[in-house]
């Protein structure tokens, strides 16, 4: 069998298990908040933001779309291409469509040679316009596809802020011929209005070709103004060096990608801090709850030193140590009750040694009483001249003499079946009969199915006793009458003479002598046999005496019965 192991030792290991298993939990906590911390500023914020952009630019793409085809197709805008002079309704509508827009583009009108007719550029900046070569492009383009509307990158140069990224450029036809081109080309710092709103750290728009015409930083973007970014699997890429997160998306019915990218190479670095912080405050718990540990275990196993120095006392012998501390309400309940414990203990030991010499005192009383010379003497006188008139009886005489003696030496001081101790008293009652004759008389009405019950030895005779030693006085004839019943869960012996009783002041002072601890009343024999059943059974139990003058005294003895037990 495995060898028991300390408190103390037990205490102070889960002190620590338990102090591990707080520090893996915070690390694991931690890691999720990490984890979770990437997922929702990193990851979900990028794609929440590039979805953004590219819903934004994709419904500013439709809506320009369509609308510089309404525009061409509007009658105010050939009127100005007709007529060089009737130019400011075309204006008008133009400006409206513009300012009605969240993007605000540039637009520019040009005739059929590709000469500028109105625009809302800057005078510097419309030399810029019509020597561009992506402006050429785009109405080279929508010259041999009149129907359809040319969109590309536009990033012209131009002064004063009025940069643009995208434009958008449609012939103008009257008559079923070309007459003119529009162009509206969207400002730069328009866009750059929105996006600063994103919570990203760069943007980049590119076509097809990845030709960059807005980014928010050049670090992305090669000599050729390409945008050269290597992306993996798992969003990760790296820019001057730098990890950052990459999500890049395509609009649907166009060319243009949308790339977002977000920093984490600060998260990453936090994280490297957090952790070595997390690591060196671990080892430092650790120690610390070494050290706490064996003093929380060392106070804790002190209380249990107390009870097991307490317990140790008390195989000893000391049945007088308690315990004094006071400490928490579950230890002060152990003390307490081990107190109480060790009070009862030594109650019951007063108890047993009164006890002890109690019964002693009654077997020593039994035997002087029948080594009593004169009552030896009276009995061999009557068993000699029982002898020459009846040798039966003589012998029978003999037999309940020797039985007194025997009884009154074997048993020890056990407890025995009232069949047994009610025979003693027979046989004290026979020889008792032969002194006094016929001033004695007796009867026994006990019935069967209390013989088996078991009494304290010697337990009736000391009443009988004093009935002939004392009820004889003044009385012609001494009749005893000895019975027995139950009374619920107690048997009651009653022994009652008709012998010449007791004043109401003596028997007061009878039951105030048997009532009292540690004293030599005048009738030791009742007072002996109530001690005993007292401390056998409790203060509900004993002898309970009633007597009247001239009518004899009633002694009732009680004792508790187990319930269908033959044991008392």
């Amino acid at each position: 069998m495995r060898k028991p192991g300390k408190f103390r030792n037990y205490l102070n290991r889960t002190f620590i298990r338990f102090s591990l298993m707080l520090i893996c939990l915070m690390s694991t906590l931690f890691l999720i908040f990490i984890f979770l911390n990437f997922r929702l500023t990193t990851q979900n914020a990028n794609v929440a933001c590039n979805a953004g952009i590219g819903g934004f630019f994709k419904d500013q793409y439709d809506t320009y779309n369509h609308g510089i085809q309404k525009l061409a197709a509007a009658k105010e805008i050939t009127d100005a291409l007709s007529d060089e002079n009737d130019k400011a309704e075309a204006y008008q509508l133009l400006y409206r469509f513009s300012n009605e827009q969240q993007i605000k583009p540039i637009f520019a009108l040009f005739d059929a040679g590709g000469r500028l007719m109105l625009t809302n550029l800057y005078r510097p900046n419309q030399v810029i316009c019509q020597g561009s070569g992506k402006v050429r492009d785009a109405l080279e383009s929508s010259k041999n596809s009149p129907e359809r509307v040319y969109g590309g990158v536009s990033d012209i140069p131009y002064d004063n802020k009025q940069n643009t990224v995208y434009l958008f450029s449609k012939a103008v036809e009257s008559g079923g011929k070309t007459v003119g081109y529009l162009v509206l080309d969207l400002r730069r710092d328009s866009f750059d209005q929105f996006v600063r709103k994103n919570e990203v750290d760069m943007v980049v728009l590119t076509d097809r070709f990845d030709n960059a015409f807005y980014e928010t930083s050049d670090s992305v973007l090669d000599s050729m103004g390409k945008c050269r970014i290597n992306v993996a699997e798992d969003g990760s890429a790296t820019v001057d060096g730098k990890p950052y997160y990459c999500v890049r998306t395509v609009l649907p019915d166009s060319d243009v990608k949308i790339i977002t990218l977000t920093a984490v190479w600060e998260q990453k670095q936090m994280m490297l801090f957090a952790v070595v912080f997390l690591c060196a405050a671990s080892a430092l718990m650790v120690g610390l709850f070494l050290l706490i540990s064996n003093k929380v275990a060392a106070g804790n196993a002190r209380f249990i030193d107390e009870l097991l120095y307490a317990v140790k006392q008390c195989q000893n012998g000391n049945i007088d140590y308690r315990i004094n501390s006071q400490t928490f309400e579950e230890f002060q309940t152990l003390y307490d009750e081990f107190n109480q414990m060790m009070s009862e203990i030594h109650i019951l030991l007063k108890h047993n040694t009164e006890l002890t010499e109690r019964k002693r005192q009654m077997e020593i009383k039994q035997l002087e009483e029948q080594f009593n010379p004169h009552f030896v003497f009276n009995i061999m006188e009557a068993i000699r001249y029982e002898i020459l008139i009846d040798r039966k009886q003589a012998s029978q005489m003999v037999v309940s003499f020797a039985n007194l003696m025997r009884y009154s030496i074997n048993y020890g001081y056990a407890q025995v079946p009232l069949r047994v101790d009610i025979t003693y008293v027979t046989d004290y009652l026979a020889l008792q009969k032969m002194r006094y004759n016929k001033r004695l008389t007796y009867s026994i009405a006990i019935g069967g199915e209390l013989l088996d019950y078991k009494v304290p030895k010697l337990i009736i005779q000391p009443i009988v006793e004093n009935c002939i030693s004392h009820g004889a006085e003044n009385v012609e004839c001494i009749d005893i009458h000895i019975a027995g019943r139950m009374s619920g869960d107690v048997m009651e012996i009653t022994v009652a003479d008709n012998g010449a009783g007791m004043e109401e002041e003596k028997l007061n002072r009878i039951k105030a002598q048997l009532s009292r601890e540690g004293i030599q009343p005048e009738h030791i024999g009742l007072y002996n046999a109530h001690r005993a059943l007292k401390l056998l059974y409790g203060e509900d139990y004993g002898l309970q005496i009633e007597s009247q003058i001239q009518k004899g005294t009633k002694v009732t003895i009680r004792i508790p019965v187990e319930s269908g037990e033959a044991n008392v």
